[in-house]
């Protein structure tokens, strides 16, 4: 179980919610354990124990791979290190120090599609506040500066991506704020925001974005005066339009997700009374509703939300002590559900938790352990792959995008090689969608694949697509096993186009891959996008062959699946 915690990070990954870090709240221990919870089966499973320090009040973006945590306080002192996580093989890395913002806790972090963009914060606990930041490139593992001509210090502020800006508002520096601006990372220039119409001065309210909008809601002016009020910004506009109400009571701590067509806030209070309530604002008609109260988890604040696409997960938080359980909202009926308390991570706050599209990652905290709990709610596809196994979440997704369904017999067979008529089927549908048909094969392009053999016509398309010439002496060798040197090639000219030439090799990627292997060039691209990190050891092992489940994670990472 993961011990109880507040002040933790929650991120959704498209599968599950991953919280880590927070606090225990009662003498301040930071937490650096978590967990992965899966919503479709109901279940968690710890992250991999060598992660970053112990935390809180630190940041957690999902990349659509890897989550990566941020600065935060670890017992006592703020940090400037971080970590990725890797789900589909449950590891973590480090990220580069140099260059990287000066020391923070309790700052924002978005992601922008190819960067993680660090703003504001304090530099100490309680101490003073920043108006500086980064951006952090995981491709390349490096950062970059932000432009020093931003918005007034603070800490506590909020910061959402529009698509193409941050726009960060509220916070708190001597006192509660209701400013902000906008950050274009490709100009690295900011933008004040209006001021007229904007909702009152606070902090520790929360901010979504609609697509079109920034909605604000909730939080406190100074450390005594709650709000149930609330704003939406219009950043083309550039103005301010008021949330109106009646609305669920006046709260902070509380946590706000986006489903698509409504905001849903739920929980949190004032220091002394928590509360497991919400709400349901509808932008398109400036209206709300009551979330339900029957079910739904014990009142608290200091907790995470994540939205799965069908369901806002709540999880952690504090209220008179540390929480490890959470509930499952659905909108659609207006129901909770509890989540399993089967090996949750320890109870915390201020930790984090991401969604991963299939699960919930959640990591740090105050007084979380050093294991990371992931709760997984997919379910099991096949006998012969758990949740243990180290490719499951790479497995279950190419069975998510229907670009297999295993071997037979409810089986995967990930330790079963894939032979070159299986990789054609894999190509083809990874390029052209899981519904794809290929035309009827002709029987005339390779003498060993005449017009009746099973996969003759994905094998004749993936010809027409120019990806493969075949074995040499007009075959295909369908029945052959697929080796790492051939898969390189094939990979990237799916992922490219036929016409896709790599750069020249350099010889220092890969020791057994010198500047004269044939596929030099195509195994260093496909390493220097991250598709592979090679098979130990600093080797690539060109020669030899795939496995099913190492050919799941490579089609998960070049189709982005």
């Amino acid at each position: 179980m993961i011990p109880a915690r507040i002040g933790h990070s929650a991120v959704w990954t498209g599968k599950e919610m991953l919280v880590w870090g927070g606090s225990d709240g009662s003498y301040g221990y930071r937490l650096s354990g978590g967990g992965r919870y899966d919503p479709v089966t109901d279940r968690w499973r710890p992250i991999t124990p060598a992660t970053p320090s112990a935390r809180k009040g630190h940041t957690a973006v999902w990349t659509g791979n890897e989550m990566i945590v941020w600065g935060g306080n670890a017992n006592g002192s703020n940090t400037n290190t971080g970590g990725r996580y890797d789900p589909a093989t449950n590891s973590w890395s480090a990220t580069d120090v140099t260059g990287a913002p000066s020391k923070r806790g309790k700052h924002t972090a978005v992601w922008t599609g190819k960067e993680m963009i660090i703003w504001g914060g304090e530099e100490r606990e309680y101490g003073r506040k920043l108006n500086t930041g980064g951006r952090y490139n995981p491709a390349a593992d490096s950062w970059s500066m932000i432009s020093p001509l931003a918005p007034q210090q603070r800490a506590d502020h909020t910061a959402v991506w529009t698509g193409t800006k941050m726009i960060v508002w509220g916070g708190i520096d001597d006192a509660s704020l209701g400013t902000g601006g906008s950050y274009d990372p490709v100009t690295d220039e900011w933008q004040s925001i209006n001021a007229q119409g904007a909702p009152e001065p606070r902090t520790e309210h929360t901010a979504v974005w609609t697509g079109t909008e920034m909605i604000v809601w909730g939080g406190e002016k100074d450390f005594y005066q709650r709000y149930d009020n609330g704003g939406r910004y219009d950043p083309v506009s550039n103005q301010w339009l008021p949330v109106s109400g009646p609305s669920p009571s006046a709260r902070k701590g509380h946590t706000a997700v986006w489903t698509g067509t409504e905001m849903i806030i739920w929980g949190g209070g004032s220091d002394s009374t928590e509360t497991s309530t919400g709400g349901r604002y509808d932008p398109s008609t400036d209206t709300w509703r009551a979330t339900s109260t029957n079910l739904a988890p014990k009142a608290r604040n200091g907790h995470t939300a994540v939205w799965t696409g069908r369901e806002m997960i709540v999880w952690g938080g504090v209220n008179g002590s540390l929480l490890n359980d959470g509930g499952r909202y659905d909108p659609l009926l207006d129901v909770w559900r509890e989540t399993n308390t089967i090996n949750t991570p320890s109870a915390r706050s201020a930790h984090t938790a991401v969604w991963t599209g299939r699960e919930m990652i959640v990591w740090g905290g105050e007084w979380a352990d050093v294991q990371v709990g992931v709760y997984y709610p997919d379910r099991l596809l096949y006998d012969d792959v758990s949740p243990g196994y180290w490719a499951y979440d790479a497995i279950l997704a190419l069975s998510d995008s229907g670009l297999s369904s295993g071997c037979g017999d409810g089986l995967f067979c990930p330790e079963g090689l894939v032979s070159r008529a299986e990789m054609s089927i894999f190509l083809e549908k990874g390029m052209n969608g899981a519904t794809f048909v290929p035309p009827t094969a002709t029987g005339a392009i390779f003498a060993d694949v005449p017009a009746g053999y099973w996969a003759a016509a994905w094998i004749e398309k993936l010809y027409a697509d120019g990806i493969t010439g075949g074995c040499g002496g007009g075959n295909y060798c369908p029945e052959a096993a697929v080796d790492r040197a051939a898969m390189a090639v094939l990979l990237l000219r799916a992922e490219h186009g036929s016409g896709y030439v790599p750069p020249a090799a350099s010889g220092s990627v890969f020791a057994d891959v010198p500047t004269s292997h044939w596929a030099a060039p195509w195994i260093e691209q496909l390493a220097s996008e991250g598709i592979t990190s090679g098979c130990g050891g600093g080797n690539y092992c060109p020669d030899g062959l795939v496995t099913r489940a190492e050919m799941a994670i490579f089609l998960v990472r070049v189709f982005n699946l």
